[in-house]
Order: structure tokens, then sequence, then C-alpha cells
């Protein structure tokens, strides 16, 4: 399957004025994995680390389910029909349709990696295993720390938010806690999954071993409560 590229950062005058060239990321080629079993929190933040990558020059190889990601029908839309999410979430990146439910969606998988530098992915796609072994440096999201053995348990934003303490600080002291709007524990875990991205890249850079980095939604949103009472 060709692959095609997706939108276009929007860039201010000072981006605009740098070469591909001067970009920081510009020599260094990523995977970003989306397996559409996945929960939604938990591709939305593979999903932002991969676009930030994209915007400071990275080639990033976004692969898609046979169909395309869920994500491009999520609201809001656009004016011409296009999911606003979607855009936001892969600016500057390349497509590629692989069906990693086949021996030859795997085959093609891991030629990829073979040529990548990192590959972003998340807990429990099927694929985690092959990504693992890889040559390319693994950056995984998952929902909670390698501790609590809970791969396969459901969860949501809403279970993130809540499990980590944010929720206990909305709302009214009498009354229910309140979810956060829009997708917080994903975005902060994105943050999160890119710092660890750039440090693995660095050492790729350097020479030295990349590390395997591991970013929890739950441990994320704990950290951002610590924060808040510091």
């Amino acid at each position: 399957t060709m692959c095609t590229p997706l939108t276009e950062a929007t860039r201010s005058a000072d981006h605009r004025a740098m070469t591909a060239d001067s970009l920081p990321l510009q020599r260094f080629t990523i995977v970003e994995v989306n397996d559409a079993a996945v929960p939604l929190c938990l591709r939305l933040a593979t999903s932002l680390a991969g676009k930030i990558a994209a915007d400071l020059g990275a080639d990033v190889l976004k692969i898609e389910p046979p169909g395309g990601d869920p994500v491009r029908n999520l609201p809001p839309q656009l004016p011409g029909g296009a999911s606003a999410l979607f855009q936001f979430l892969n600016t500057s990146k390349r497509s590629l349709v692989l069906d990693l439910a086949t021996e030859a969606g795997h085959a093609g998988l891991a030629k990829l990696l073979d040529r990548a530098d990192a590959c972003l992915f998340e807990e429990p796609a099927p694929v985690a295993p092959l990504v693992r072994v890889g040559k390319a440096a693994p950056i995984e999201i998952a929902a909670f720390p390698v501790e609590m053995a809970a791969a396969t348990r459901p969860v949501s934003e809403l279970a993130i938010q809540a499990l980590g303490g944010l929720m206990h600080m909305i709302g009214e002291p009498e009354r229910k806690p309140l979810k956060l709007a829009g997708h917080q524990a994903s975005y902060a875990a994105g943050l999160t999954a890119f710092t660890g991205l750039a440090a693995a890249l660095a050492a790729r850079d350097t020479g030295q071993r990349p590390p395997h980095v591991r970013v929890s939604l739950a441990e994320v949103m704990q950290w951002v409560l610590s924060l808040i009472h510091i």
C-alpha cells in the first residue's frame, strides 16, 4: 500500500523560515502504530506524541488499519466533513494501511521497524511483542503501571481521571466529582511519551542503546495531581 501524506501543520512565521534540514528531528524516522481495538484514550496519546515529533521534522509513518483510523470519523467535524480531532493529531505525518491481523501485515511492519529509529505503540495491542524486539526503540503507551497487571482491564478517559485522583478536585465539595472536559489524560500522557521518545532518539544519536520507554496514563495523572499540590 502506498504511503499518503496527512495534514500539514499550521506554522508560525519563524517555523516557516526554517528549512527541513534545520528542524531538530529531521534525521529520524518514527513508526506510529494505531490499533483500532485499543481504547481511544491510549490511541490519542500515541497520536499526540507522533504529531509533536512530526512537526519537529521527524518522518513519522502512521500505520492505519484497513478502513483507516476510526478517529477520522470522530467529531467535531470541519466544514468539509473531516474530523478536526484527526486533523489536529496528524499534522505532517505520512499514512500507510497495513492489516496487522495477517502474516503479511506483520512482515510489512517488521521491515519498517528495521529501518526506523523508534516506534510508538499501545499496550495491549497484539503487535506489542513484535515491536518490543525490533531494532526501533520501543515507546509504549499503556493505561496502567506494569505492577497492576491490568493490561486487559477496560479503560477510558473518565476511569483514568478518577483513578489518578484528578476528579476529586473538580466540582463542588458537596456534589459528585466531575470529569475534566476534553482529553486531559491522553494529552498529558502524549506529552510524556514524546519526552521519552526524545530521550530515546538522543541516546541513539550518540551511539548509545536507547531505553525502552513505557508511559502509563494512570501514573501520568498521579504526576499531574502532585504538581498541582506542590
